[in-house]
């Protein structure tokens, strides 16, 4: 009894998480998970789990919110949002833009669950054979292809920035084959913990969280609106908008849970996709509202939700991030001693108790989103500049001390300093290739040292 109470307190606290992330323009949900870093590295790995699937849910909910309110986009996947659902508020029928996109998200979540269920029995067998050298090999190589040939316009930047990041990562002494490397220069003896590794908090910070602030920044320091946000309808009236749009809200879910499992597009793609379809159709019908449509806004939060389900399934049964805050998830752990394995995610049943945990948290989340909206018009007074300084100040703050509980906070801010201007010079790079480099180094390195020792000697 006392674990549930346990893991229903990290639930609450992902929702709250989630809730921020997508109400405070620019932090997103990357950057509170790295300030939550110290606190949930001492949680199980069902909690953490828990945790990271609560705040993901719950940013999808508040995100849209901001995005119909104010315009601002959270990320790629709120860009139908900011279209048509700021297109609605403008037009004094936000309301229903934000009612149809949470009860949109909500069914979005279920049927990606139904989905999971369905198909899971079929999955375990086939998953099976990943922990076979031969086949993690070959869809880890698959899976940096696809990221580094989706992201950007520069298939040759993005192979780099991936280098870039695998070579970070293989400083100091390599496990397999056991071998010190880059010993020509990397000034190992002026600072022998280079032995060990850079430290991937401070790495993290400075490569991947300065060029996200920036562009954040960018996006949203000049986008200012006067109109207050009120609701003049009524439950039923809400429920009746929604139930004459159940065609979008089936085609979203489906386009959701295919999309879900694409490397690195995951919601993006499923939100762009649905919205793209939906409009073609309701242009087609000539039924599209110029001043919002809202059958393509309940499509897009739609898909957005059932894939941000759909894209953990790759983490939790094979151990491989597709997203920016999975490669954070990721690494915290890979620095416990559980780790992830399929056997563990689902023969335990702990798969199954997050299942349950997830239909609990949307229905948490459906049930807050209308009464927080209320207060949505106050974020407008919150300086994007003192948020992201402040963010900023915070995370240095915990380089320090992670360091010192590893005794080693001056080499933490250290590290930091010295790459917060590599950080700077790549702001306009999508640094999260970099990240997925420095953080399936290891594995991959090994399936290939392995592969070679049977086949190539």
């Amino acid at each position: 009894m006392e674990s549930f109470y346990l893991d229903l307190i990290v639930a609450v606290a992902g929702i709250t998480t989630g809730f921020i992330a997508g109400l405070i323009p620019g932090v997103g949900l990357v950057i509170l998970l790295l300030i939550s870093y110290p606190f949930i590295l001492e949680l199980s790995l069902f909690q953490l789990l828990l945790y990271y699937l609560s705040a993901c849910s719950a940013s999808q909910f508040s995100g849209s919110i901001i995005s119909t309110t104010m315009g601002i986009p959270g990320d790629s996947s709120s860009l139908p949002a900011v279209k048509e659902g700021n297109a609605m508020f403008n037009d004094q029928r936000g309301h229903f833009a934000i009612s149809n996109a949470a009860m949109g998200s909500v069914v979005g979540s279920f049927f990606a669950v139904g989905s999971v269920i369905l198909i899971l029995p079929f999955a375990v067998k086939v998953i099976s054979g990943f922990y076979n050298n031969n086949i993690q090999l070959a869809i880890l190589t698959l899976a940096s292809t696809i990221i580094i040939f989706m992201y950007g316009t520069s298939i040759w930047r993005n192979i780099s920035l991936y280098l870039f990041g695998m070579f970070l990562a293989s400083i100091g002494v390599n496990p397999v084959p056991h071998v010190v490397t880059w010993e020509s220069f990397i000034p190992y003896k002026e600072f022998p913990r280079l032995y060990e590794g850079l430290p991937f908090f401070p790495v993290v910070v400075a490569l991947f969280v300065i060029p996200v602030l920036w562009r954040s920044w960018h996006v949203g320091k000049d986008i200012k609106t006067s109109r207050m946000y009120a609701d003049i309808a009524t439950l039923g009236q809400h429920v009746k908008m929604f139930l004459t749009n159940i065609g979008s809200v089936i085609r979203g879910s489906l386009i959701g849970t295919v999309a879900g499992l694409i490397p690195h597009l995951t919601t993006a793609l499923a939100s762009n996709v649905s919205y793209l379809i939906e409009k073609r159709r309701q242009e087609k019908k000539q039924q599209y509202n110029k001043r919002g449509d809202i059958k393509c806004l309940t499509a897009a939060e739609t898909a957005n939700n059932g894939a941000a389900f759909i894209q953990l399934m790759p983490l939790i049964l094979l151990g491989i991030p597709i997203t920016s805050s999975e490669a954070i998830l990721l690494s915290i752990i890979e620095r416990t001693s559980y780790g992830i394995d399929y056997r563990m995610t689902i023969e335990t049943g702990l798969f199954a108790n997050l299942v349950y945990y997830f239909v609990f948290v949307n229905i948490i989340c459906f049930i807050f989103s209308w009464p927080i909206i209320n207060y949505v018009n106050h974020i407008q007074k919150v300086s994007l500049k003192k948020v992201f300084v402040a963010s900023m100040l915070i995370l240095i703050l915990l380089i320090w001390y992670i360091g010192s509980r590893n005794q080693d906070s001056f080499f933490y801010l250290l590290t930091f300093f010295a790459l917060a201007p590599v950080g700077w010079l790549l702001r306009k790079e999508e640094t999260i290739i970099l990240l997925v480099g420095f953080i399936l180094q290891d594995k991959l390195t090994n399936a290939i040292d392995i592969f070679y020792r049977i086949y190539l000697t």
